[in-house]
């Protein structure tokens, strides 16, 4: 025996719902293929949200993934690599060093 998808099921319970309305309420069917003229669907669009179509949504995606990463990058970089202030340095003191002898000073007469 062979199954139907569901896909299949749900057009057919679909059909089915769509006949007994049209012969139940004749100015219902009348009022939805108004409005389904009015505000055709797309298939285009109901293909691609479904994966079987378009093969640009994965691009767009990958696209600003990329975006995003190299603007974190670019931030991170900047804020690491700044020049060091004078604070972060103890090397390099501000101005002359003051003089230091470890020698004791010669008093005269000793």
């Amino acid at each position: 025996m062979i199954s139907m998808g569901s896909s299949m099921d749900d057009r057919r319970v679909l059909a089915d719902m769509e006949r007994c309305l049209s012969r139940d309420d004749p100015d219902l069917v009348t009022l939805i293929d108004t409005l389904n003229r009015q505000f055709p669907d797309n298939q285009d669009t109901d293909s691609r949200n479904d994966g079987g179509g378009g093969g640009h949504d994965w691009r767009w995606k990958a696209t600003v993934a990329f975006v995003v990463v190299l603007v974190v990058g670019l931030i991170l970089t900047l804020i690491f690599s700044g020049s060091p202030s004078a604070e972060d340095d103890p090397a390099s003191p501000n101005g002359r060093a003051p003089e230091v002898s470890s020698v004791s000073p010669v008093r005269p007469g000793q």
